[in-house]
């Protein structure tokens, strides 16, 4: 129904396989590395390394805490310089990467293609993924693409204060079922950082439209992050919504889901239902699901794809 792999998505996977970053050509690091042996692996490529803990997690990947380490003036051991290259690390383990500096685009792959979304551009290799804005680049684990860590940058560098994410789980209140295409793109669309809208061919949904339309929403605020936020609408009509979470960050997610909706009415080893059964938590992959009514039945019996 989505079509991730040609968008730079790919569905979250449960393997937490370590290898090198890039081949080894950002000093040998690997994701999963604990920060004082990323420290001891980055320093001689570094003028200076500075080090901090984040008073909360900014990174959907991080269960309780986030911590980093700055690396300023960066020369690679084949030659790459770099203004900084940040290092963020989810509960104690690196999760991704984060470059700056005029020859970020050297971290693209000449064996793999190259692909364009929402103004960013990047590949996704067998372990690593790369995505580019400008001077800034992000690189994570393919599998962990879901959970779109790379759309907020660390406020260290940016000297920005930590986003006013909405820590509500409720249903975004612009995203009214049965709204039109035109009524989002006013209403909704300006609250997003960056936006696509696409036609998914062919329809997906199960009550089987004969148009299906998908708008992309990046960097929404939902349940304390910014999120992607997937709004698809059946023959012009708002049908349905996706929230892509992370999955180490499950446990809070249901608890903001279980503050806004109660405890759940139906638990399964796939997923947990709340309410009228139009919210859905997703746990085979990290994602909560906001149905109309007309697709709950339906939903229901097919169970999501």
């Amino acid at each position: 129904m989505r079509f991730f792999h040609a968008i730079l998505f790919v569905a979250l996977s449960t393997g937490a396989a370590q290898a090198q970053i890039l081949d080894g050509s950002l000093s040998g690091l690997a994701f999963g590395d604990g920060v004082e042996i990323a420290r001891a692996t980055l320093g001689p490529d570094c003028r200076s390394i500075s080090a901090f803990d984040l008073s909360a997690p900014r990174l959907p990947l991080a269960a309780e805490r986030e911590s980093e380490l700055i690396c300023w003036s960066y020369t690679s051991p084949d030659g790459l310089k770099l203004d900084t290259l940040v290092l963020r690390f989810a509960d104690g383990r690196l999760a991704m990467v984060e470059a700056r500096g005029e020859n970020v685009t050297a971290l693209l792959s000449a064996e793999e293609e190259t692909m364009e979304y929402a103004g960013y551009i990047g590949h996704m290799g067998p372990d690593d993924a790369v995505v580019i804005d400008g001077e800034v680049a992000w690189v994570v684990r393919t599998n962990d693409m879901h959970s779109h860590p790379f759309l907020g940058s660390t406020p260290i560098i940016t000297e920005q204060g930590s986003p006013a994410a909405a820590a509500t789980a409720h249903k975004p209140p612009d995203l009214v079922f049965g709204a039109s295409l035109d009524e989002i793109r006013e209403t909704f669309v300006p609250q997003c950082a960056r936006s696509v809208e696409r036609e998914i061919s062919p329809p997906g949904l199960p009550n089987q439209p004969e148009k299906q339309v998908q708008i992309d929403c990046l960097g929404f605020p939902y349940a304390g992050f910014p999120r992607k936020v997937e709004a698809v609408f059946a023959d012009g009509e708002l049908a349905l919504v996706w929230i892509l979470t992370g999955k180490p960050e499950e446990p809070r997610v249901r608890d903001a889901l279980v503050a806004a909706y109660g405890e759940p009415v139906r638990v399964e080893d796939d997923s947990e239902v709340f309410g009228d059964g139009s919210v859905v938590l997703r746990k085979d992959k990290p994602e909560v699901l906001f149905l109309s009514a007309e697709l709950i039945a339906a939903f229901t019996e097919q169970g999501p794809e």
